[in-house]
């Protein structure tokens, strides 16, 4: 017989930690939909011929994500991993749209 157990925590950050968590959320939603916009463009050039690049790969957007960082120096206050975590989840809504698993990716919102 297996036993599960759930533990509910709430943690209550200090005011500096809040900023953070919502720089960190901004930071990953703006790099998600910066690379949607890109690949949105990257699709719609290319969607009707047959054996090219319809998106651009997480690895793709990985390498680039260096020389945005330079370019945007607020990007690298978060942690490197959360913004990989956001290049991951936007790859991975592109495989399920070509899969037909799912539709088209959308843009993330403040507000959603």
């Amino acid at each position: 017989m297996l036993i599960r157990k759930t533990l509910k925590y709430r943690i209550y950050p200090t005011k500096s930690q809040e900023q953070f968590f919502l720089n960190s959320f901004g930071c990953c939603r703006f790099l998600y939909n910066y690379y949607l916009d890109k690949n949105k463009k990257l699709y719609e050039e290319n969607k009707d011929i047959k054996d090219s690049k319809k998106y651009s790969s997480y690895v793709d957007n990985a390498k680039d994500l260096t020389s945005l960082k330079k370019i945007l120096p607020w990007l690298e206050v978060p942690d490197s991993q959360a913004l990989q975590v956001s290049l991951k989840t936007l790859d991975e809504s592109f495989k399920d749209f070509f899969k037909k698993e799912g539709g088209f990716p959308k843009f993330k919102s403040k507000k959603r």
